[in-house]
């Protein structure tokens, strides 16, 4: 019960945009050809959680890049 009310803590800040937990931002991830409900942040706020992002989307993909996210 807590970690949903953290979760929708969250969720409420950041302007019910789910995608801003990801941190996903330059050099690893393009604006240019993420997915359109991703957002992409300023490089100097980037995390790891954009690459947990891209093994949710395609888990078994070998490509260098899937949904904007580099690896």
């Amino acid at each position: 019960m807590l970690a949903l009310l953290v979760l929708a803590a969250l969720i409420i800040r950041d302007h019910g945009d789910a995608s801003r937990m990801v941190h996903a931002g330059p050099p690893w991830t393009s604006q240019a050809t993420a997915a359109s409900s991703l957002t992409v942040r300023p490089g100097d706020q980037a995390y790891d959680g954009q690459f947990f992002y891209r093994l949710g989307v395609a888990p078994f993909s070998t490509a260098h890049q899937v949904a904007g996210v580099t690896f």
